[in-house]
């Protein structure tokens, strides 16, 4: 008695390679977002501290900083963002400016962060706005896509 040796058919490979190409076809742009999501998030970790002096500046002068060097915050930027800057104007806004990461939709394009007061010396909440000419909304976290 022989052993019959069966494999795949031609068609039935073409049919996995096609679905895993369909497959591809969806999940890479899906990626692609998420990385730049995650670069965008980089910048507001490094806001916290900008957020953090603009705090310790209100509380220690019963007043909002004009600018970095007032809150005594140094100016910081990292791969992904040019720059982190307090208002110099005193409103106590921090504006994050990103770079490197999308020539379209995030480039040269801002996150602003405003300070709402609870009390005369005490911050009670950061409003997250994105202006018309600020960052994609797609890229930005959930609170800041109003």
């Amino acid at each position: 008695m022989k052993a019959r040796y069966r494999g795949f058919t031609l068609i039935e490979l073409m049919i996995v390679v096609a679905i895993i190409a369909i497959l591809a076809a969806l999940a890479v742009p899906q990626y692609q977002t998420f990385i730049k999501r995650a670069k965008v998030s980089e910048g507001l970790t490094l806001a916290g501290a900008a957020k953090l002096a603009v705090t310790e500046a209100l509380q220690s002068n019963g007043k909002y900083p004009k600018g970095n060097v007032e809150a005594g915050y140094a100016t910081v930027s990292s791969t992904y963002v040019s720059t982190i800057s307090i208002d110099p104007n005193g409103t106590g806004t921090v504006t994050i400016t990103f770079r490197h990461i999308d020539p379209i939709g995030v480039d040269g394009k801002s996150i602003t962060f405003t300070p709402t007061a609870g009390s005369e010396l005490q911050i009670f909440q950061w409003d997250c706005a994105v202006g018309a000419s600020g960052v994609d909304k797609q890229y930005v976290p959930g609170n800041c896509r109003k």
